[in-house]
C-alpha cells in the first residue's frame, strides 16, 4: 500500500505502519496508490451506506473543499464503495485497495 503527498513523492509503508482498527487477521501489501480526485464517487447499496458517505463527505470537504457525488452504479474507475456480503461473518471485513477504486466489504451494512 503507498500513498502519495501533494508533491507527488511516493511513501512505501510497510505492515508496521498500518494502523486499522479492528485490526486484520491478515494483511497484503502491494504496490500501487488509490489518489482521491474532485471526481471520485461514492457507490451505495442502500439508505444507511449513503446516509454514512454524506458524514465522511462532509469531512472531506471541510479539508479539502472537495464535494463528492454519491451514486449507485460504480463507473470503471475512480470510486469507494461499500458492499454488503452475507456470506462474512458479524464484524468480519475485507479492505481491497488499488489505483482505480477502494471497496470495502462486510456482512451488513450498519458495520460500515
Amino acid at each position: 500500500m503507498s500513498f502519495i503527498s501533494c508533491k507527488k513523492q511516493h511513501k512505501v509503508f510497510t505492515e508496521n505502519d498500518i494502523k486499522i482498527i479492528p485490526k486484520p487477521v491478515e494483511l497484503i501489501l502491494s504496490e500501487g496508490v488509490f489518489e482521491f480526485a474532485k471526481n471520485t464517487k461514492f457507490v451505495v447499496e442502500n439508505k444507511t451506506q449513503e446516509e454514512m458517505f454524506t458524514a465522511l463527505i462532509h469531512k472531506f470537504k471541510n479539508i479539502s473543499g472537495w464535494s463528492f457525488e454519491i451514486v449507485e452504479e460504480k463507473p470503471l474507475k475512480n470510486y469507494i464503495q461499500f458492499i454488503t456480503d452475507t456470506n462474512f461473518d458479524n464484524e468480519a471485513y475485507q479492505l481491497d485497495v488499488n489505483s482505480n477504486r477502494i471497496s470495502i466489504r462486510a456482512q451488513a451494512s450498519d458495520f460500515f
